[in-house]
């Protein structure tokens, strides 16, 4: 399939935001000190593939589980950076699950699917020994992260047991990038957008947050309203789903959003989980 220029130019963007190395250098220094601070349960094996682990870091008992799937468009990046998000969130209660898996190109994008719905049935299966009782699981992620936090959200088998879905900068509907270089690189073609898009399955049952930076690329603006409106339509209403524009933020430097106790995107994410953070 040709790669559409205008298309390409939405989603290939490495270079267009100066934020980019600073933010990464951030996060992996905030993720190291994350990784260092006890209790926490680290490279706990879900799988067969080397990459199939994940880090757990215990928070209160009786507060949400947020599980959290890192970017990189299915082919790049590790958990071990994105331990950051425990951080902020633990002062708040949380217990937090940092999410590794296997890669595109290497690992086709179904089976990567396939690999997320191992790790969620772990995590609720031996895993649960490792943490304090919960209550409410969120599935969390950044960008191809995002996608993949939408898939668990309205997977058959997980989105009764899931209580809602924060998504940063995610991807919902896979038909333009498969006129990309990305989709081209990790096997996206018209068949497989269908398939693997959450927008072409229905909503979740519990809430949907949607947080997109204001300097972003239109289409990534267009892809969170245009999955807001799809998820409101559901069986929960408009209620159930928001979208979060933060000011001033671009596709990487959103992720700070999560390195922090408070800020738009914390606050509007306590704000869907209070009632079992105040209970705790």
């Amino acid at each position: 399939m040709e790669i559409d220029p205008p298309i390409e130019r939405q989603y290939v963007f490495s270079d267009r935001y100066p934020s980019r190395t600073a933010v990464y250098a951030e996060i992996a220094a905030a993720s190291t000190a994350a990784r260092a601070q006890p209790p926490a349960w680290l490279d706990q094996p879900y799988g067969p593939h080397p990459r199939e682990c994940i880090d757990l870091f215990p928070g209160r008992d009786g507060c949400p589980l947020l599980v959290f799937v890192h970017g990189g468009y299915w082919r790049s990046q590790r958990k071990d950076d994105y331990a950051f998000a425990a951080g902020a969130l633990r002062q708040h209660g949380f217990s937090v699950a940092v999410i590794g898996y296997p890669l595109a190109p290497q690992c086709p994008m179904p089976d990567i699917v396939q690999s997320l719905r191992a790790a969620m049935g772990w995590l609720h299966g031996p895993g649960s020994t490792l943490l304090p009782a919960w209550r409410g699981t969120v599935v969390a992620g950044h960008s191809a992260g995002g996608h993949l936090a939408a898939m668990l959200a309205t997977d058959p088998d997980w989105r009764e047991r899931i209580a809602g879905c924060l998504a940063l900068s995610g991807l919902f509907d896979l038909a333009p990038l498969a006129r990309t270089s990305i989709g081209a690189d990790v096997g996206i073609d018209d068949a497989l957008a269908g398939r693997l898009s959450p927008l072409a399955r229905p909503a979740g049952a519990g809430w949907l947050l949607a947080a997109v930076g204001a300097e972003e690329t239109p289409a990534f603006h267009d892809q969170a309203r245009r999955y807001v409106a799809h998820w409101s339509a559901g069986e929960g209403g408009a209620d159930a789903a928001q979208m979060l524009v933060v000011p001033g933020a671009d596709h990487y430097s959103i992720l700070r959003q999560m390195a922090g106790p408070d800020g738009p995107v914390m606050r509007a994410l306590l704000a869907r989980t209070r009632a079992a953070v105040e209970a705790s």
